[in-house]
């Protein structure tokens, strides 16, 4: 009886993960929240955005070398601008390894913001929410920050304004002295010339560039590029 009722948990949990929210929006499409063995997702068009945080303050995956550097160049005092909440894993993770730091975020979709509220308990005082385009929220702040995160993905599309010219001019003027730039970026394996023309296309702008590989899903890379001028 118990192989029956372990198979069952496991069908229902981990082959079958609950769905705790399906619906769409027109600037996300397709969205989900999934929990699989206590592990919460936030899907859009099928693709993994955030994810929810370990007791150990880990998620297994990329925005933990992200946190990793954050923590290695910040203080209590500095500010951090997060481009993307998704379901607001950085935030979250800056905050319990940096303590009630300063945080500004930028997410396009209100649908987004709402579910990172209800299912990912973004509740931190010190975390400011702006219900904004990032590319037109960088036109218009005059506000200067230590670390920058750009993680702007849309499902697996980053949305034409935040990879013009004028977009990564106004994150570079956004930079205090010294400061970091971190950008999140999906190549596949194969696409060497590609990761390379974009390190190439950020050193106009910074003079030290460097990039860690993080494997993702069919044959592609989560790219975790950070830049210091």
């Amino acid at each position: 009886m118990w192989v029956k009722n372990l198979f069952k948990i496991l069908k229902e949990d981990v082959v079958i993960p609950r769905t705790l929210f399906e619906g769409s929006s027109t600037i996300s499409g397709q969205v989900k929240v999934v929990e699989s063995l206590g592990v919460r997702r936030l899907l859009v068009d099928g693709l993994t955005q955030s994810i929810s945080i370990d007791r150990l303050d880990k998620t297994g995956g990329y925005w933990d070398s992200i946190v990793q550097l954050a923590v290695s160049r910040l203080k209590l005092g500095d500010k951090i601008l997060v481009l993307g909440l998704g379901g607001g894993t950085l935030p979250k993770l800056f905050t319990r390894n940096l303590g009630p730091i300063k945080i500004d975020t930028v997410e396009i979709d209100p649908l987004i913001v709402d579910l990172a509220k209800k299912y990912f308990n973004l509740v931190e005082d010190n975390i400011k929410i702006y219900i904004s385009d990032a590319a037109n929220f960088l036109n218009a702040t005059s506000e200067k920050y230590n670390f920058i995160c750009v993680d702007t993905y849309i499902g697996n599309k980053i949305p034409e304004s935040c990879q013009t010219n004028n977009f990564f001019d106004n994150l570079f003027h956004r930079l205090e002295e010294n400061g970091t730039i971190i950008l999140n970026r999906i190549f596949h394996q194969d696409a060497t010339k590609e990761l390379n023309d974009f390190i190439k296309l950020l050193k106009n702008w910074y003079s030290r560039v460097y990039y860690i590989k993080h494997p993702g899903y069919f044959r592609s890379d989560n790219v975790i590029v950070w830049c210091q001028s």
